[in-house]
Formats: structure tokens, sequence, C-alpha cells
């Protein structure tokens, strides 16, 4: 569905074929191979290191532990929570350089603004990231001292608390500075936008400060809501952690022995636990290290971040901020919420899931919906419409934008996504996580054959395995799984039909045909990626975790390269559907490839640890699948042209490879990661690594443009 556009377009009478083998990118003003961008892009890998001695900088003074070496705690010490947070830092400082890279011109007589914008965005940035662990620490988690949390007790829930509080801030200063501040001037012949340097960084500030505010709120709502309707005593069971589970404190009392077990069902009120001291997930998090609060808290920040980001993004309007952020987090996500702890997660109730039998898995599953359907919202959501015009004529009209900032903010509008399409979208979303779920479900009835399916399918309850905190390998796949599935959703909805009948069909054809692409990707997983293995077996008989991340990876990986092969409108349905498959199938090779290439740079064998249920192996893998996808996405999105999506594709490979090294050196000096790998099953190193490699492959991304005038919608 990609179209050839920009410069490209004036070559007439472009057909299927001379679309995917188009070279006339290589020749375009907007071209991705110019030495600008490799000057900026090592630029960009300085900023890594940097940003890792500024944090090791961070623990020195401003904590307790003057003699604190960060390579000694992540290496040596192996601390997941201190890994996690890292890594999320890491993350978030990428992200914003994303931001400040995506609309911002590298011309050859401009290279001086271009630095001193770029530099100035990134330690604004590194400001903002010291500044929210600070509010974390004394505002969101203030009974306990984060750093003592993370460093002495290696609080893995306190962590991913951190985590999300970092990426979510990042969405929102990504989204102020995208574009910087652009006012426009008119000439006799046309109208120029020139770049106001301070006003842009006035506007970040500002809408980091509202955004603050905002997520500080919703942290502090979601606490109190999950606490509703359920009132506990001690835990039915100290969940250990080490480096491959998640820790609590070993001085804690034994559980009571009235304390109910784990039945994979929906608890009477009769077998909730006694009367007490009322839990909330903070409390949760700060004396028990209780993980799954951790990770349910974690990812509400990120989906809040999000939401918050949107209406920057598509205008400075501080109406249509006020109109679109409560909608979403009052009442889309509390309704999805309630559905998926309906349908989704049928055996218990999500707070008794978090809370009680502190389920990490579910915390994973639920967080990860709730992410697509902001992602979906997100999409949904493009342009702002003057409210006099809908007023008036009932015809969305896009504001005319004020050069000062304070006209600005004022600007009269509201999100252009009130009308039926988007509630088809949403319908189909929920339809398409309940199919999904079905098609998972029927993998493992079918696991060993038509002939002992029906035996299967009596005994076989992914609701039971679902609420079963002891299995969580399911969970994991089941949310890779899905969110695959939704990113093709995502990629369709990206130019919606005026024809509502039109819209609704092929909403539906195109996700049934993601649907259909995913099986096939589940099949190639199994037989050539993950060989020698029952996958299947892995996951429900041995909970193994490293199978399940390497899966959910694929999963994403794929879904992505899908999103961006539907995005975008206009052509035939037949052509869009064999550029499709033919963009399909060469992911599918170039993501096996990369695979053979990481298990041959590798000292350990990869198959064997993944096995031996090695975690660490599994999420490395995974992550690094994932960002290889974000660079293989957006040349199919932009050019949609094979002579150019396999450079660029063999270009991001080979950089991840170079990565790997990098890390090994600058961010993880110490032992070997490798060794981290194998020896020490340190899946917090491989946290850091995948962070940094998805950060990286976002940021390629800002290189790979369009002309001024391209519409992916046309």
């Amino acid at each position: 569905m990609s179209n050839i556009s920009g410069d490209c377009a004036n070559e007439d009478n472009f057909d299927l074929g001379e679309r995917l083998v188009s070279t006339c990118v290589y020749e375009a003003d907007y071209t991705p191979f110019r030495w600008n961008y490799i000057l900026s892009f090592l630029t960009v890998l300085l900023w890594f290191p940097i940003a890792r001695y500024l944090y090791d900088g961070y623990y020195r003074l401003l904590g307790e532990y003057k003699d604190f070496t960060l390579a000694h705690h992540l290496t040596k010490r192996d601390n997941p929570a201190l890994c996690i947070q890292f890594a999320a830092y890491l993350f978030s400082v990428g992200f914003v350089m994303r931001g400040s890279l995506n609309s911002l011109p590298i011309e050859d007589d401009k290279l001086g603004e271009y630095f001193y914008t770029f530099f100035a965005y990134q330690a604004l940035g590194l400001a903002f990231m010291i500044c929210v662990m600070l509010l974390n620490d004394y505002v969101v988690l203030r009974a306990i001292s984060n750093f003592k949390s993370i460093i002495e007790g290696r609080n893995v829930g306190t962590a991913c608390v951190e985590a999300g509080a970092l990426i979510s801030s990042a969405l929102v200063v990504a989204a102020a500075a995208d574009g910087q501040y652009q006012k426009a001037s008119s000439t006799v012949t046309s109208v120029v936008y020139t770049t106001s340097f301070g006003d842009g960084i006035l506007a970040t500030f500002l809408f980091w400060a509202i955004g603050q505010a905002m997520l500080i709120c919703y942290v502090l709502l979601i606490n109190w809501l999950y606490s509703l309707g359920i009132d506990m005593v001690n835990s039915p069971g100290e969940v250990e952690l080490s480096n491959t589970a998640l820790t609590t404190s070993e001085d804690e009392p034994p559980p009571p022995e009235s304390a109910p077990e784990s039945t994979g069902r929906r608890p009477s009120q009769s077998t909730l636990p006694a009367m007490g001291k009322r839990s909330t997930m903070i409390s949760q998090i700060e004396a028990k290290g209780n993980v799954a609060a951790g990770l349910a808290l974690g990812f509400d920040l990120i989906c809040a971040g999000l939401a918050i980001a949107t209406p920057i993004r598509n205008g400075f309007s501080l109406i249509a901020m006020v109109i679109w952020v409560p909608s979403v987090l009052l009442v889309m996500l509390p309704l999805m919420h309630l559905y998926l702890d309906a349908l989704i997660l049928r055996g218990a109730y999500f707070r008794t899931n978090v809370l009680h039998n502190q389920n990490w898995g579910a915390a994973v599953l639920v967080g990860t919906l709730k992410l697509l359907c902001v992602l979906l919202l997100d999409n949904l959501y493009q342009t702002n419409c003057a409210t006099q015009s809908l007023i008036d004529t009932g015809v969305c009209e896009e504001p005319k934008t004020p050069n000062d900032l304070g006209d600005r903010l004022a600007i009269n509008a509201l999100p252009d996504v009130f009308k039926w399409q988007s509630l088809i979208d949403l319908f189909v979303l929920l339809l398409l996580l309940l199919t999904a779920k079905g098609l998972f479900h029927l993998r493992f009835v079918l696991r060993n054959g038509l002939s002992q399916a029906s035996s299967n399918w009596a005994t076989f309850s992914l609701d039971e395995i679902l609420v079963d905190s002891k299995q969580n390998a399911i969970a994991v796949s089941l949310a890779g799984y899905m969110m695959g599935q939704g990113l093709v959703l995502v990629g369709v909805t990206t130019c919606f039909d005026d024809n509502l009948g039109d819209h609704t069909g092929l909403l539906f054809a195109w996700t049934a045909i993601g649907c259909v692409l995913m099986i096939f990707s589940q099949i190639l997983n199994d037989k050539l990626i993950i060989m020698q293995l029952d996958n299947a077996a892995a996951l429900v008989e041995d909970d193994n975790i490293a199978v399940a991340l390497m899966e959910a990876g694929q999963y994403i990986a794929t879904g992505l390269v899908i999103q961006a092969t539907v995005s975008g409108g206009g052509g035939d349905f037949s052509e869009g559907l064999v550029t499709t498959i033919i963009f399909w199938a060469l992911s599918q090779v170039l993501l096996l490839l990369f695979t053979v290439v990481y298990r041959k740079i590798t000292v350990f064998d990869d198959l064997e640890q993944l096995k031996a249920a090695n975690p660490a192996a599994g999420l490395g893998g995974a992550m690094t699948l994932v960002a290889l996808a974000f660079g293989m996405a957006q040349p199919i999105r932009q050019y949609g042209s094979i002579a150019v999506f396999v450079p660029v594709s063999l270009a991001g490979f080979g950089l991840l490879v170079v990565l790997r090294l990098a890390i090994d050196k600058l961010i993880l000096p110490g032992d070997k990661l490798d060794q981290e790998i194998v020896r020490d099953k340190n899946w917090g190193a491989t946290v850091i690594e995948g962070a940094v490699a998805c950060a990286v492959g976002l940021i390629t991304n800002t290189y790979i443009k369009q002309a001024p005038d391209f519409d992916l919608c046309e």
C-alpha cells in the first residue's frame, strides 16, 4: 500500500514492478545515503557513553555511595534492578535524540546550527531525566529511598516504576522537540518557515512540566484505584528473585497458613485475604518488591506518556490536550482494562493477580495490550480541527498556526478523532484480541497433532495458565503475539476511507491478512529460528521464559514490518497484497539471516542457551530482532522499493553488530557481554544492550525521509 511520492512521483506511470525496483531515491535531495548523516550518527553514538558517565556521576553526587562504580554493580554484582533503570535511562536519552533529530534539517551550509540545536536539546533532555528520577524518589515512591531500594535491595519493582517514569517523560520531551518551533514569514512569492530556537526550548520545558504534573497525578490515581475492593494482609508467598527471577527481602516472615492458594479462578469474597491493612501497589513495591505491581505501574506510566505526547505532536493547543488526555486516561484506558479483565484474563481479577498473586506474567500481558490500545489511539489522532469551522460548516479544517507561543497554546481546536471510523477501528481491535487469544489457544490444542486435539482441548486451559503466578512464559509469548497482530491493525488505520463501508471492508480484509502472515511467521519461528525444540512444549510444560521472549521478539518484529507495508492509502488492493507478501517474505529472510549471524558472532551456542531456559539469551536475541525491525520498517513505509529496502536493512544490520561491540567496550566495561549471558545469566545486561539497540534503530529512522510534499495517505 506504500506509494512512490515526492521527487519520484515525477516519473510517469509506475507499475508494480517498477515501483519495487525504483532507485530514484538515491538521486533525490532526501536520500538516506548522505555523508552528513554519517557525521550525525557518530555524534549520536558519542552521546551514549556521555550519558553513561553522567548517570554514574548522578549516583555518586546525589546518592550515599561516593565510591559507587556503575560497571561493578552491573557486571560484577549483576544487579537486575539497576540494569533496568539504567537501560530505561539510555533508551530515554536515545528517544529524546530521535525527537530532536526527526524534523531537524541537516544542510552543508548550516552544520553549526544543526549541531548546537542538537546538543542543546540533548542537554535539556538529560537534565529532565535526572529530574524525573528525583521526582519519582520524593513524590511517587516517597516512603523509601530509591537509591537504596535499587542498589542495596535490588528491588526490581522500584526499577520498573523508574523505567516507566523515564520513558514516559522522554515521550513528552521528544514530542515537544520534534520539528522544533517553526515560524512562518511571508515573502512576495512564498511562505518561508524558520526555526525559533528560544521558543522551541521554552515550549519543550513548558510541556515537560505539564506532562510531569499529569503523570504524577495519574500514577497516584491509578495506585488508589487498584487498592479499591481488595484488603490484604501478607501476600500468600514471597517471590524470590535473583538474576533470573525477581527478589524480595529474605527477612520477611513466612505467609500465614490460612493464606489462600492461587487456584487460577476468580476468587469469591470468601476466598479473598482476610480484612486488614489496605494494600496499594506502591506500598507493595516499597515493602515487598512486588515486581508485578512495578510492571503494572510502569506500563501505565508509558501509556500515559504516549497519550500526553500525542496532542503535543499534533500542535501546541492546550484545549486539544485538555480534551484528549482525560478522554484517553480516564475513559478509554479504564474501559480497556475492564475488557481485558473480563475476557482476556478471565481466571482472576487483575488486581488479585498483581497485589495478591504477584503474577508478573499477567502484568506484562495487560500492560502490553493497554500500550497497544494507546498506540492505536495515537495513530488515529493525526490532526486538530478548528472549533469554529466545525460549528459553522461541520467540516474539519486545520487551525491556523500563529507564530507567538502564547497564541499557539491558546488555539481553539479539537482532536480529529471523534468519528465513526475511529469507533470501528477500536471495535476491530477488541475483536482482534479475542481472535488472537483463540488462535493462540488453538496452537497448544494442536501441538500433538489432530489425533490428540480433543484430549488437549479437555485438559489445556489458557485462562488458568495466564493467572498462575508460577507459569509466566505463555503470558509473555501471548503478549508478543497480540502486540504483533495489533501493530498490523495500527498500520491499516493510518489512513481512513471517507466511505464508511469501504473503510470497514478494507479494515477487516487487511487485518485478516495480517493474522494469516503472523501464523506463518509463528511456524517459521518454530522450524527455523528456534530449531530442534518443541516451542509449545517448552512454554506449557517447562515454563521456558527464554523461548517465550524469543517468540515475542519475533512476533513484534514481524508486526512492525507488516504494519509498515500496509500503511498508506491509494493503489490497487491486489497490488497492495502482492507488495505486502513480498516485503513480509524478505523481512523473514533478513530476520533469519540476522539470527544466524548473531549466533556466529557470539561465543556461546544460542540454541543450547534457549533450551536451557537462559532468559538472558532469549531477551538479548528478542530485543535485537525488534531493533532490526525498526530499521527495516521505515524504508518500506517511506519508499516501497526493494532496491532501497535491502541496502538500508543490511546497513542497519551491520550497525547493530558494531553497536553490540561498542556497548561491550563503552557502556558495560568489565566482564564480556557473552560471559554475562552464559556464565551469570545476567538478563539485566541484555536489557541494556537491547534498549540501546532499539533506541539506535529508532534514531536511524530519522535519516529515512521523504520529499516535503509527500503524503502517505494519497
